[in-house]
C-alpha cells in the first residue's frame, strides 16, 4: 500500500533531520551490521535508510563498495509498511522484486529479512536487513535478536543526531561569544576615549581652580572644588579598573618581563601616594633602603603596588601607618603592612568577583 504523501513528507523530514545521509562509515554501525549477519546466519547485512528515490546504506557487510540502490522495486522500501520484520524466504517467488538489481545481479539475493528502524517519533526511516543467497527461514530467536539489534541501531542514529546538534550548538555559541567579545572590545575602546577624555578635562580644570591659576578662589567654593576633583579621580579609577580587568579577561594584556629594581618601584609609588597619605594623616614609609631585583613587568608591578598601597591608605585607620618591605627569595615578595580593620570572608569573596568592590 502506498504511503500517503503527507506522511511520506514527514517521514523524509525525520530522516533528513538525522543528518546521516551520505556520511562516512562509522564503527558502531559496522559492528551492529556484522552482528546481524552472524545472528541470522547470512553472508550479507546492511543498515538501510530509505530516501525519496533511493536506498542508501549507512553500513554494509558482504556487498563490497555498494552504497545505494534505486528505491523502486527494493525490499527495504517495501518494509516501510510494516512495524515488524519483513521476511521473504525466497524472493524469486515474489513478483515485486524480480527487477531488484541485487536479485538480478550481484550478489544474487534469494532470502531477505528486514527489521524496521523506527524513531521515537514513530517514523520508520529504514531497516536493518539480513540477506542470503539461498532460500531460508529465521528462527524465533533470530527474529527477536534482529529486532533488538535494529532498535539499538535506531537509538544510535538518534543519539548521533543529538551529538551533531550539540556540536553545531557549541560552534554557534562559540561564534556568538567571539562576536560578543569583539563588540565588547570595541565598546571598551570607545568608552575609554569618550569617558576618560572629558573626565581628565574635568579633573584638570578642578586642579586649576584649586591652584588658583586664574585668580583667587572664594573660600566657600574650595570644598566644592575639592569634591569635584576627588570624585573625578575616583570615577577615573573605576573606569581604569574596569578597562584593565576587561583587557586581562580578553587576553589583550601582554607582559614585558625585564629585570627591575623593586626598591625603585616602591619609592616611586610612595612619592605618588604621599599627598593621599598626608590628607588622611597616614604615615607612609619603606622599611629598608634597598630592595631585591626581580624579573617582572615594571608597569604591571607598579600598578598593583599603587592599588594595594592606595587601598591601605584609603581604608586603613586615620593617623595610622603603611609600611612597604621586601623579602628576597624564590619568589621575591613585596609586602604592604597597615593597621586597617581588615576584611571579612564575605567582603573578600565580593572583592574577588569581576568588577567587585568591598565596602569596609
Amino acid at each position: 500500500m502506498p504511503v500517503p504523501q503527507d506522511d511520506e513528507d514527514e517521514r523524509l523530514a525525520a530522516l533528513w533531520a538525522l543528518q546521516v545521509l551520505d556520511t562516512a562509515p562509522e564503527m558502531t554501525f559496522d559492528q551492529l551490521t556484522r552482528l546481524a549477519a552472524r545472528t541470522c546466519g547470512t553472508p550479507i547485512a546492511m543498515i538501510s535508510l530509505i530516501d525519496s528515490d533511493r536506498i542508501w546504506f549507512k553500513s554494509t557487510v558482504g556487498i563490497g563498495d555498494i552504497r545505494e540502490i534505486p528505491r523502486d522495486g527494493s525490499l527495504c522500501g517495501a518494509s516501510l509498511a510494516d512495524d515488524d520484520i519483513t521476511e521473504v524466504e525466497d524472493v524469486w517467488d515474489d513478483p515485486r522484486f524480480v527487477r531488484n538489481p541485487m536479485v538480478t545481479g550481484s550478489p544474487g539475493m534469494r532470502f531477505y529479512a528486514g527489521a524496521p528502524l523506527r524513531l521515537r517519533s514513530g517514523h520508520r526511516v529504514g531497516s536493518l536487513c539480513a540477506i542470503g543467497t539461498h532460500p531460508q527461514r529465521l528462527t524465533d530467536d533470530q527474529r527477536a535478536s534482529l529486532r533488538d539489534i535494529a532498535q539499538i541501531a535506531t537509538r544510535f542514529l538518534e543519539s548521533r543526531q543529538m551529538t551533531v546538534d550539540a556540536v553545531a550548538d557549541l560552534a554557534r555559541a562559540k561564534m556568538e561569544a567571539e562576536m560578543a567579545d569583539r563588540a565588547k572590545s570595541e565598546f571598551l575602546a570607545h568608552m575609554s576615549h569618550e569617558l576618560r577624555t572629558p573626565l581628565n578635562a574635568v579633573i584638570g580644570f578642578a586642579d586649576m581652580l584649586r591652584l588658583e591659576i586664574h585668580g583667587p578662589l572664594p573660600p566657600r567654593y574650595r570644598d566644592s572644588v575639592d569634591t569635584i576633583a576627588t570624585s573625578g579621580r575616583h570615577l577615573l579609577d573605576l573606569i581604569n579598573d574596569l578597562l584593565d580587568l576587561a583587557r586581562i579577561e580578553a587576553g589583550a594584556v601582554e607582559l614585558q618581563a625585564d629585570w627591575v629594581d623593586l626598591s625603585a618601584i616602591a619609592h616611586a609609588t610612595v612619592r605618588m601616594l604621599e599627598p593621599l597619605a598626608d590628607g588622611r594623616g597616614v604615615g607612609l614609609r619603606i622599611d629598608g633602603r634597598y630592595g631585591p631585583r626581580a624579573r617582572a613587568d615594571r608597569r604591571a608591578v607598579q600598578q598593583v603596588l599603587i592599588n594595594i598601597v592606595g587601598n591601605a591608605i584609603k581604608f586603613g585607620a586615620e593617623n595610622g601607618e603603611v609600611v612597604i618591605d621586601f623579602r628576597d627569595g624564590d619568589p621575591v615578595e613585596i609586602r604592604v603592612h597597615d593597621n586597617g580593620p581588615g576584611m571579612t570572608p564575605a567582603q573578600i569573596e565580593r572583592a574577588m568577583q569581576p568588577y567587585g568592590r568591598s565596602q569596609v
